[in-house]
């Protein structure tokens, strides 16, 4: 493009701005306008009167920018178009600068120069392509969302944020699902997320906030937390990494162990809730570890407030002083049947000791997780989508932290010591690659984009010879895996074969004398009876007999105090 042709696409921009009209602009009175606002020689040539047909054919040239109706020969800019959007963009983040000066920005501050290093790559290519870089320039030609005053200052025009893309009710749906998940997979300041990787859970957001996120941000995440800054931290504009800005817990068992015990109770509607010292006294009672320890210090309810404020897109405050959960949960007769839950985790135990990931030295990333849901047996499955739906099958993994390890971003493993690896020679490399893939393949429908962000924490010598500078090598592991899949069809037992066999027995009976229970995962009595074979005995002691121990100890301890009141001579009511 011409220098003459950007100044005119520029030009034409900015008058479509200036005068914003619903149904677009005549093409004749567009040039009338143009010919009043544009002075210079090399301009002038394409808005003079016989000279229709040239614009009209620079016009359709650049549909990006400009919407040409040919059946009534009108112009206007185009809706939702990339153009429209970045514009609308930085109107949004030049509003979030003057908010930041206390609602007066000096005009010798606005610059491109000093804003330029936070300005994602479109963004900036926008703002030289229309503005010349002039932040001035863009300012006026936004009289409806910017005030420049006398004294040489920019202000808010006083109806702006009643517009702002930033109050819209999906824009803050986004916001709490993309918090929601760097909560779940561990993201901080010292370990944050690729927004690349962040990218791949987006498929799990509800539709509406989907859409509003591709038609108000062109799909950017990077310009997304650059105007939602408020929540999100970024280590730089471009292939940059996040984490929420938030004040987080260091352990998000306690929010995963609140979120149960709401939605145990059903707290689900602005109607009902439990109050912080309802909560409190359930974190007390506990099974788990880090809760027991949380709520043991002195001042817990204040603590928890505390801590319930730091999730608002998990727990919302309600007038009364009570907490419900923010997200409308549907209610379900199978929610928290301890039974299936504990079948669930020992699942998923079974499942990673199979894939290789035993330790936390070989862990596996949760959108591998994700995609292993539908391989569960049935009984499993309708239960995990009723209890945890979507990106919430994260929290069973955090509420059973005796089991699993998740001191890696992202990414789970069974909780054991860290193996030691030793060196490989490349054919074997190759081969065990294949079967890693191969493994991964029992699972889920492994994808290429997906087996990438697997091999980032397998084995070194897998990571290594997956990751190396041969052409098409992941393609050409996943291809040999499948060979090797399709050869052993017949062979091949998985996790899921064992559970289809366990729930043939005594299993599905205990099941369903517990169908229908809505009681806290902490009281699992009907899973003591148990018994798969097929699972490994340590996990089955370390999920049920604790349990076990700790409920025996529990009524020794009951009856030991029954004992000395009854020789004090108290009663207790009935």
């Amino acid at each position: 493009m011409s220098l003459v042709e950007l100044n005119l696409q520029s030009g034409l921009w900015q008058t479509l701005l200036l005068y914003d009209s619903d149904s677009g602009w005549k093409l004749d009175k567009l040039m009338d306008i143009c010919r009043t606002l544009i002075r210079e020689e090399e301009l002038v040539v394409y808005f003079r009167p016989g000279n229709e047909e040239q614009l009209r054919k620079f016009l359709k040239e650049r549909p990006q920018y400009f919407n040409y109706d040919p059946d009534e020969d009108k112009v206007s800019l185009p809706e939702h178009s990339t153009s429209t959007v970045l514009e609308e963009c930085l109107v949004e983040f030049l509003a979030l600068q003057v908010k930041a000066s206390s609602g007066s920005l000096p005009l010798t501050e606005v610059t491109f120069e000093k804003y330029k290093h936070l300005l994602p790559k479109p963004l900036a290519e926008h703002m030289h392509t229309i503005y010349g870089r002039s932040l001035v320039l863009f300012l006026q030609t936004h009289p409806l969302s910017f005030i420049i005053c006398t004294e040489g200052t920019v202000r808010l025009a006083p109806d702006f944020d009643s517009s702002s893309i930033l109050v819209d009710n999906n824009n803050a749906k986004v916001v709490y699902f993309l918090l929601g998940i760097l909560q779940k997979i561990g993201a901080t300041k010292e370990k944050p997320l690729p927004v690349h990787v962040l990218l791949k859970y987006l498929p799990y957001m509800e539709k509406d906030a989907r859409e509003f996120l591709c038609k108000e941000y062109l799909n950017n995440l990077n310009i997304f937390f650059l105007l939602n800054c408020r929540y999100f931290q970024t280590n730089k504009p471009e292939k940059c990494s996040v984490y929420p800005k938030y004040p987080q817990t260091s352990n998000y068992t306690l929010v995963a162990h609140l979120k149960q015990q709401l939605r145990v109770k059903n707290v689900a509607t602005d109607e009902t809730g439990l109050s912080p010292t309802e909560l409190a006294a359930k974190g007390k009672s506990s099974w788990i570890p880090a809760v027991q320890a949380f709520f043991a210090k002195a001042g817990e309810v204040k603590q928890l407030k505390r801590l319930l404020n730091g999730y608002p897109n998990v727990f919302k405050l309600q007038p009364d002083g009570k907490v419900c959960l923010r997200e409308m949960y549907s209610p379900c007769e199978r929610v928290w049947n301890p039974s299936l839950e504990l079948l669930a985790v020992l699942y998923f135990a079974e499942m990673l000791k199979d894939i290789g990931s035993s330790s936390p030295s070989n862990p596996i990333c949760f959108n591998y997780i994700l995609s292993c849901v539908d391989s569960a047996p049935e009984e499993i499955k309708d239960y995990l989508r009723d209890a945890f739906p979507g990106v919430e099958i994260i929290d069973l993994f955090h509420l059973h932290p005796d089991v699993f390890d998740l001191s890696s971003t992202n990414c789970v493993s069974l909780r054991s010591p860290l193996a030691e690896e030793l060196p490989h020679k490349n054919e074997v490399a190759e081969a065990l690659s294949i079967r890693y893939a191969y493994q991964l393949m029992k699972y889920a429908n492994v994808t290429p984009d997906l087996f990438l962000l697997c091999v980032q924490m397998a084995p070194s010598v897998v990571r290594a010879y997956c990751t190396g500078p041969t052409k098409d090598r992941l393609h050409s592991v996943l291809e040999s895996a499948k060979k090797l899949s399709a050869c052993t069809v017949n062979e091949r037992s998985t996790v899921v074969d064992d559970f289809r066999a366990l729930f043939s027995g005594s299993a599905r009976a205990a099941t369903m004398q517990c169908n229908g229970a809505r009681v806290s995962v902490a009281t699992v009595e009907t899973a003591i009876g148990l018994q798969p074979d097929s699972l490994s005995t340590e996990l089955i002691h370390g999920e049920l007999l604790r349990k076990q121990r700790r409920r025996q100890k529990k009524s020794a301890k009951n009856s030991n105090s029954s004992s000395v009141q009854s020789g004090t001579g108290d009663t207790t009511p009935v």
